[in-house]
């Protein structure tokens, strides 16, 4: 008997023996059985996933012998001839090289023609889309009333180029990508009905390239089974498609995990003496990292993980040589590479230079032992005031102020017979700037950096709002509460900030700048002291450029002048020279 590939051979010929496409396969059953098939089917899908096997399952299904039936017997003449692609009422059109408005209508005039000796004539056009507009148009009255002995299948793996009218005529089915383990099953029991005798990691090797199909899955077994009279091992797999192989994915691994720079390396080495491809390399390893990741952030990581169990052992032992951390860094990395290959004349290099940076010793500090010193030093910092009760903190040394003197003496007498706490006698000595009591005024020449900074970054938010609350006089701040006084003549300038959209950016600002949350009263000062002046250079006034009778003097105390003053640094110039126009 002439040889036959695998594709063709190990072709599905029942419903129950298409592989990942049950939400397909059931609903086509059900509706044989229910006998309430559609006119018109559109399979979509990627390339080798059972589209048009599915389309030939369901021509038998409508004109087999002890049918319509959700199981064709596959042994009456109509199965058979459907299955050897020969019966005259099933009629399979290559839609790439019969896509012109001539060949449908001559499709228009054969339809009207009743099956020779079958129950329906069925039209299964693979690659529709390769079909012109004009023989889309040509053919949408009939495909929306064709005659009842009619049915068609169409089949394409480019559903978008498909015209809408075509598509609301039809039953769309989407055929998914079939999931690795399921192609390695099938690709098992090939293996045994064949007598074929392969590792099992060669097999997960071969469903890993499929990339979803099974038909390339099979083509690639068939080659294999070629390669080698004997058993097919990994390497055989590994030489025909090119890869690195993950037995050396695992051994780079385990020297990066030991930090043997010289030894990866080496092996990096004799990858590329073989002429392995870096982009293929790398994709592999990106890979592994993310098995990795998955086996140590979830206890089901096998139900993730499509590898056999001997792999999926070594990969669990491998992600206890890293830490969360390190694997997004090496991913970053090899991610990086892998789009930026094509730019690098010595591919190798960029390579290499990850490999020495995952394997410097010291190169890179792990986040947990980072977190665990700074949580240590941080707990060193505090032991005084938790192991004496003290609790002087200074408002004004938080805000970037001088420092208020602060002298601690303490004597720790401890208790000899007992586990008692000891007794703590603390002996405290002040010297504050000020000559007032703490939260109750400023040092205004302390405070005026401050204070600018905040006014400052409030400008930058909302100009008016930073001119409005510059006019005010820190009066008092304590237990995160900061007075503002304005002086007689400046009530607008208060009612305004008191708006309640304006004065939560205002404190949002002086949260930030004095990085504490702080609350803004404003009060009204009645007292005739007026606010010291800002250590502000004032601008000279050109002689030239004023006018004959014109007189400079400062600025009146008046609110509006004032913010204009502020928001220009300038000076009003007076002109008592009488208008000439009068």
């Amino acid at each position: 008997m002439e040889y036959q590939a695998f594709a063709l051979k190990w072709r599905p010929k029942t419903f129950d023996e298409v592989v990942g496409q049950e939400h397909i396969t059931t609903t086509l059953k059900n509706a044989i059985r229910q006998k309430r098939v559609a006119h018109a089917f559109l399979f979509t899908g990627p390339r080798g996933t059972g589209k048009t096997s599915t389309a030939r399952i369901l021509a038998k299904a409508l004109n087999c012998k002890k049918g319509p039936a959700p199981t064709p017997c596959n042994e009456c003449r109509s199965c058979l001839e459907i299955d050897k692609s020969i019966n005259l009422d099933v009629l399979e059109i290559d839609g790439a090289s019969n896509n012109g408005v001539d060949e449908v209508r001559i499709l228009r005039e054969n339809i009207k023609l009743s099956p020779s000796s079958s129950r329906y004539k069925i039209y299964i056009i693979d690659e529709v889309h390769m079909l012109s507009a004009s023989a889309f148009n040509a053919l949408l009255k009939t495909l929306e009333e064709p005659p009842v002995h009619v049915k068609f299948i169409f089949a394409t793996t480019q559903p978008r180029k498909v015209l809408a009218t075509i598509i609301s005529r039809c039953q769309r089915f989407d055929f998914r990508r079939i999931s690795t383990k399921e192609i390695a099953a099938k690709l098992k029991e090939i293996a045994e009905k064949e007598k074929l005798v392969i590792e099992e990691e060669a097999i997960y090797a071969i469903a890993r390239s499929a990339n979803g199909g099974l038909r390339d899955a099979e083509s690639l077994l068939d080659q294999a089974s070629s390669y080698s009279d004997k058993e097919i091992e990994t390497a055989h797999i590994s030489s025909i498609l090119g890869t690195v192989g993950q037995d050396v994915i695992f051994e780079i691994t385990e020297k990066i995990i030991n930090k043997d720079t010289k030894k990866v390396l080496e092996l990096f080495d004799n990858l590329i003496k073989r002429g392995k491809d870096l982009s293929i390399f790398i994709s592999e390893f990106i890979e592994h990292l993310r098995n990795l990741m998955v086996a140590k952030e979830v206890d089901t990581y096998k139900d993730f993980i499509d590898a056999p169990e001997e792999n999926l052992k070594k990969i669990k032992e491998q992600e206890a040589g890293f830490q969360k951390e390190e694997l997004l860094y090496a991913f970053s990395l090899f991610s990086k590479a892998l789009y930026e290959l094509p730019h690098y004349p010595a591919g190798r290099i960029p390579v290499e230079v990850i490999l020495i940076k995952l394997t410097a010793k010291g190169g890179m500090v792990k986040a947990g032992e980072l977190l665990a010193k700074v949580e240590d030093l941080e707990k060193k910092l505090k032991e005084p005031s938790a192991a004496y009760g003290i609790k002087e903190e200074s408002d004004f040394s938080k805000y970037g102020l001088p420092e208020k003197t602060v002298q601690v003496k303490a004597t720790i007498k401890k208790e000899a017979e007992d586990n008692s706490s000891p007794a703590v006698d603390i002996e405290r000595t002040r010297t504050v700037k000020s000559d007032k009591d703490e939260g109750v005024g400023f040092d205004w020449d302390d405070f005026q950096p401050v204070w600018e900074k905040a006014c400052n970054a409030v400008k930058e938010k909302r100009t008016s709002l930073g001119l409005y609350i510059s006019e005010g006089e820190p009066v008092n701040l304590k237990d995160g509460v900061l007075t503002v006084g304005f002086h007689p003549g400046f009530s607008f300038h208060r009612e305004s900030l008191e708006i309640k959209k304006n004065k939560e950016l205002i404190e949002q600002t002086f949260s930030d700048t004095l990085d504490k949350k702080i609350k803004i009263v404003f009060v009204d000062i009645n007292s005739k002291k007026k606010k010291p002046a800002l250590k502000v250079r004032e601008k000279s006034v050109s002689k030239e450029k004023v006018r004959p009778g014109a007189v400079i003097q400062p600025l009146e105390e008046d609110s509006i002048i004032s913010s204009a003053k502020s928001l220009f640094n300038g000076l009003l110039i007076k002109n008592d020279e009488p208008d000439s126009s009068s």
